[in-house]
């Protein structure tokens, strides 16, 4: 979840994030209220511990205080046991 405070007027904001300690930022949502005070965030499945978070109007625009850590889940896998290779298989 991110979480933010406004004041004044400010637009729709727009999400992105970045896994390099913001030399790069990766665009995730727009068109999100300011007033709402929060969004539900569905982390990428990176990993990294130079991630940060930034929202903007086009104006005005903030970001994380300070990187944070994204631990990403390597993917699963299957390996065949039999049959291996050899095998004669009856019909």
């Amino acid at each position: 979840m991110v979480t933010w405070t406004t004041s004044g007027p400010i637009g729709n904001l727009t999400m992105t994030y970045s896994i390099d300690n913001g030399s790069n930022w990766i665009s995730y949502a727009s068109g999100i209220s300011p007033f709402s005070g929060s969004y539900s965030w569905t982390v990428p499945n990176v990993t990294s511990t130079d991630c940060l978070v930034r929202l903007t109007d086009g104006i005005t625009t903030t970001e994380s205080n300070s990187v944070f850590t994204i631990n990403g889940v390597s993917p699963g896998s299957i390996t065949v046991l039999q049959p291996n290779g050899g095998e004669v298989m009856d019909q």
